[in-house]
């Protein structure tokens, strides 16, 4: 049971309202909270510029304290602003956005980090570097690449390991030419928060129907699943080695909007067009959806959001 609110702010008051509002162009909530509970990060787009707020949460009271705010620019002003909210390190000590190529400002989708100072604020790190998987050759190299709905294409483990969608790219008649399809890489965050993958375009999976709408790595940081325009696929996530295939999609449950995982395995998700929750029991050897599923009239709308408390 949720109980009442106890607190709130208003994140027009503080550094980063020059950006806009509490704004996400994608699917998906434009906040979230650390993985201990002691902050909350708002992000602020819109405008001319992008803001990455920090509030502090009080233990008893839940009173939002506001401690400071990353703030960098959009490449292409007057644009529509389609970076996503950064996702959190599983060590809660770095974040991990992915802006989007924007013509004609720049002509390739790169990575943006943020590294938590000592007061918990998310700071820009202006000196984040990151190695990329091996490509194929003949003048390939891997990018990221947002997920089309949600803009949530990296995930993470609760140690030191991101998941992220790419897609080999290489110039081609003044811009630029991309692989027939996008693939799964793995990275390990080194001690200053950059970023490395051993992984190759020989030994990382593709996704069956090539349409990322979301990435969600389960609570053990052992499976990945991935919302697509038809349903839901599952990977087993193997750390800094490659990402392995475990399913096709699974079901028929369409257009996945959000998914959230419960501590038992089980992965919940929404059809972001008919408001259903799709639930999947993932097992060592395999994944299915559970008796009863679908429910109905859980969402009713593509813009819910889903949260999944497991009880004690």
């Amino acid at each position: 049971m949720i109980g009442a609110q106890v607190s709130a702010i208003n994140t027009q008051l503080y550094s980063g309202s020059e950006c806009g509002t509490l704004y996400s162009p994608y699917r998906n909530p434009p906040g979230e909270m650390d993985g201990t509970g002691s902050y909350v990060y708002a992000f602020i787009s819109g405008g001319s510029c992008y803001a990455l707020q920090t509030f502090e949460v009080a233990k008893t009271t839940g009173d939002l304290t506001f401690k400071g705010a990353a703030i960098w620019g959009d490449a292409c002003a007057g644009s529509p602003n389609p970076v996503a909210l950064p996702t959190l390190a599983g060590n809660n000590l770095f974040a991990y956005s992915i802006q989007p190529a924007q013509y004609p400002c720049n002509y390739l989708p790169f990575l943006i980090a943020f590294n938590r100072e000592s007061s918990g604020t998310l700071e820009n790190y202006s000196s984040f570097s990151e190695t990329d998987p091996t490509p194929l050759p003949g003048g390939w190299s891997f990018v990221p690449i947002v997920a089309d709905l949600t803009g949530i294409s990296i995930a993470h483990d609760s140690t030191n390991h991101l998941a992220i969608t790419v897609q080999a790219t290489m110039p081609f008649d003044g811009g630029q030419e991309y692989y027939s399809y996008s693939q799964l890489a793995s990275y390990t965050i080194g001690s200053d928060g950059n970023i490395t993958s051993t992984n190759t375009w020989q030994n990382m999976p593709t996704v069956a129907d090539q349409s990322i709408n979301e990435m969600k790595m389960s609570r053990s940081g052992t499976l990945l699943a991935v919302g697509t325009q038809t349903g839901v696929q599952f990977y087993h996530f193997n750390g800094a080695k490659p990402i392995t295939e475990f399913t096709g999609i699974i079901g028929t449950s369409g257009v996945i909007t959000t998914m959230a995982w419960d501590q038992d395995n089980h992965l919940y998700a929404i059809n972001g067009a008919s408001g259903r929750l799709h639930v999947y029991a993932a097992a060592k050897t395999a994944v299915k959806e559970v008796s009863g599923s679908p429910y109905n009239d859980v969402c009713g709308t593509a813009s819910c959001t889903l949260i999944v408390r497991d009880l004690p």
